[in-house]
């Protein structure tokens, strides 16, 4: 009775969130699994190193078994709810009970409850990690009266930086949080049509696998859409796509849910209960198209039915096989219509599976990283990495980074009474020279053109030498301040690699070392820990933070790199174009666009089939990036058509890059196949550059290059507004 009125009071609460949100929580917890075991070492290894006693090290020991059962035993529990919180509170009251019995050396051990709460903030929500943090204040205090009531003398001093700690991680964590949500909703939706893309798709087949029961899926081909793209230019093609998919959205309704899977291709899924009726729900979807023009030209679009209806037979690959052979049918027999799928007939002739293994991924089906051209790629070594900086950089904001610096200032004048006013004058002068606006990383979150990545580092590194040297010039020995170390690790932690968190590592064992025989051998002689145990902490929230941010480029690399070819999308293109806008304009320098589509590619798939089709654009794909000189320049935006953007080219060397471009692919076969490409080239000079009048005019450049024979580059003539300015 009291297990089910407490689990509905943390519902009640929204402590937990909703199911999104439980379901992310499950997969952050499986990420961190690994950072978990070791905080458990490394929390222990510092107990051990300190001296601390058998009873200490056995209560962290226990402490650290509960918090590891809080991040693993929900995971295999319908409503973990309870067990995280009791597991928690086991964990959290232990260590209180740990740093009592650490007796005179607790000082230096109070930063460490700070540590569940990093784990708790990137998994979970922003009010369980807020009431997890004022239950942990509330034992502190409860500690230290205890202590006060007889145990020890207590020095009130020595909490500034546990308190500061604990809220510093909390809002940072709830920041990372945050962050690592904003990435993954933009995994699952086309930029274009709004419909769930590819990446949905695939996790639903999956589930459908995993379940084993009866399933119906359907696959649509916009008819001639080569011929719409070719006569009416790309905007006008698009335009067509967007008008699709919301006509058979509307038209599928409650029955399933659609997605865009590339090009003109759409699949609906449908659900359980229209399975029994998939033949009319399909029929639906081609008549919603059929029924009358799409954006005022006379469209029609070709499905293949493919179901299965008996338990444990629901194989997504398989399905997906016979629908697609099933629309290949229908095309044949005049398009327009819609197949069924026969099992006995169709089950081998399926021209493509899902997913297609490409040579531009990973083996564990990641998207191979782009080099970002800049000069730190030891750092940032892929564009998306570059990405995920700057979503970093512009979560923590001028005003989030000040907030901290002004907290530093008040931990630095709270302790005055104590260690005297120089570490709070160092802390004053330190909110002052690395204030966020005058910082390079802040300045870079406003203009992301600038090539600046290794700034926020080189801030932190800058920044701990501060706090070290505010601890330095203290009346009297104050090293349990050397806690205060970790706070800038927040936002470097998950804005690089983990090899900056390395070298953070590195340099907070430098700085407490110094800083601790500097101040008091003796002592540190005597308790290594209280050298240890802040670079632990910086370890501890390092490793933690750099998972949360290869969570984040793993999804941001979902949402933004095309899975079939490697290449940005044009979601990453949408994002882009603000900032070579503004760049631009700021510095009056020119930008070009080409425009590149294959020729005769329908023919391509029709002749040697979709899987040849794939491979034919990886490899193409693969030469543009040969010539390109960075990857962020290079865009896969729909079916066979790319577009590269050169900011500060002039339109005659444009010209000559997409010239080598054209040269690299017709040279020879691709994928086996004779291949060429035609061209269109547009110059905007950088005062007035508007990318959708570049991108027309390149593209009318385009088709009029395929109209004269194709396999070459035509460069359009400057804009009106172009001619007019000079």
């Amino acid at each position: 009775m009291s297990f089910g009125i407490t689990q509905h009071l943390l519902t009640f609460f929204g402590l937990f969130g909703d199911e999104v949100d439980g379901s992310r929580a499950e997969d952050m917890s499986r990420r961190v699994m690994r950072q978990q075991l070791l905080a458990v070492v490394i929390v222990t290894a510092v107990f051990l190193s300190g001296g601390y006693g058998g009873d200490a090290a056995l209560l962290i020991a226990l402490s650290e078994i509960g918090f590891l059962g809080a991040v693993v035993l929900p995971r295999y529990l319908e409503r973990p709810q309870l067990p995280l919180v009791g597991l928690w509170l086991l964990g959290q009251s232990l260590l209180v009970l740990a740093i009592l019995a650490a007796g005179s050396g607790r000082a230096y051990l109070w930063g460490i409850l700070a540590i569940s709460i990093q784990f708790i903030g990137v998994i979970w929500t922003r009010k369980l990690t807020i009431t997890a943090t004022l239950v942990t204040i509330a034992m502190i205090a409860a500690a230290v009266a205890w202590i006060g009531g007889g145990i020890s003398d207590a020095t009130p001093v020595e909490l500034i930086p546990a308190i500061v700690l604990l809220g510093m991680t909390a809002a940072a964590a709830s920041t990372l949080r945050d962050l690592d949500y904003a990435s993954r909703g933009n995994v699952l939706t086309d930029a274009l049509t709004g419909l769930s893309n590819r990446v949905a798709m695939q996790q639903q087949m999956a589930a459908i696998t995993t379940d084993g029961g009866p399933a119906a899926i359907v696959v649509l081909d916009l008819d001639h859409f080569k011929s719409i793209n070719d006569i009416h230019g790309h905007a006008v093609g698009d335009a067509v796509l967007t008008a699709a998919a919301i006509r058979m959205e509307r038209a599928l309704g409650d029955d399933g849910t659609l997605y865009r899977y590339g090009g003109e291709e759409f699949v609906a899924i449908l659900c359980s209960e229209a399975i029994a009726r998939a033949e009319q729900v399909a029929e639906r979807l081609r008549g919603a198209i059929a029924e009358s023009p799409v954006g005022g030209l006379t469209v029609t679009v070709s499905g293949g039915l493919a179901t299965t209806t008996r338990r444990h037979e629901a194989d997504a690959h398989e399905i997906f096989r016979r629908a697609d052979a099933a629309l290949y049918r229908a095309k044949d027999e005049g398009r327009n219509r819609v197949a069924i799928a026969s099992k006995e007939a169709e089950q081998a002739d399926g021209r493509r599976e899902l997913p297609i293994a490409i040579k531009g991924h990973q083996p564990d089906g990641i998207a191979r990283p782009l080099q970002t051209g800049g000069r730190s790629r030891w750092l940032v070594g892929s564009v998306v990495q570059r990405d995920q900086l700057l979503a970093v950089l512009r979560g923590f904001s001028v005003t989030r980074l000040r907030a901290v610096n002004l907290v530093l200032v008040g931990a630095g004048i709270a302790a005055a009474p104590s260690v005297g006013w120089w570490p709070a004058v160092a802390l004053a002068a330190h909110a002052v020279v690395l204030d966020p606006r005058l910082r390079r990383s802040s300045r870079m979150a406003d203009d992301s053109t600038l090539r600046t990545e290794s700034a926020a580092l080189a801030e932190a590194v800058a920044s701990m030498i501060w706090i070290a040297a505010a601890v330095a010039l203290a009346n009297e020995p104050a090293l349990y301040l050397l806690a205060l170390l970790v706070l800038p690790a927040f936002p470097v932690s998950a804005a690089y690699p983990q090899r900056a968190v390395v070298l953070l590592v590195g340099v907070s064992a430098l700085l407490a070392g110094a800083a601790g025989f500097l101040i008091a051998p003796d002592e540190i002689a005597g308790n290594p820990a209280i050298v240890t145990m802040p670079v632990a902490l910086v370890a501890c929230v390092g490793m933690v933070g750099a998972a949360i941010g290869r969570s984040a480029v793993d999804h941001r690399s979902a949402a933004i790199i095309d899975p079939l070819t490697g290449l940005l999308n044009r979601a990453a293109l949408d994002l882009r174009l603000p900032e070579i806008s503004e760049h631009a304009s700021s510095h009056r320098t020119p930008v070009t666009v080409i425009v590149g589509d294959l020729d005769h590619f329908k023919a391509i798939n029709d002749e040697h089939g979709h899987a040849t089709g794939d491979r034919v654009l990886a490899g193409v794909a693969e030469r543009i990036r040969e010539i390109v000189r960075s990857a962020d320049a290079a865009y896969r935006v729909g079916g066979e058509e790319f577009v590269v953007l050169l900011p500060t080219t002039q339109t005659g060397a444009g010209a000559g890059v997409a010239e080598r471009i054209r040269e690299a692919i017709a040279r020879e076969p691709v994928a086996g196949v004779a291949v060429t490409m035609s061209f269109g080239v547009a110059g905007s000079p950088g005062e007035s550059f508007r990318y959708s009048e570049a991108f027309s005019r390149a593209d009318a450049a385009m088709l009029a290059a395929k109209q004269a024979g194709r396999d070459r580059v035509l460069t359009a003539p400057p804009a009106l507004r172009a001619l007019a300015a000079a």
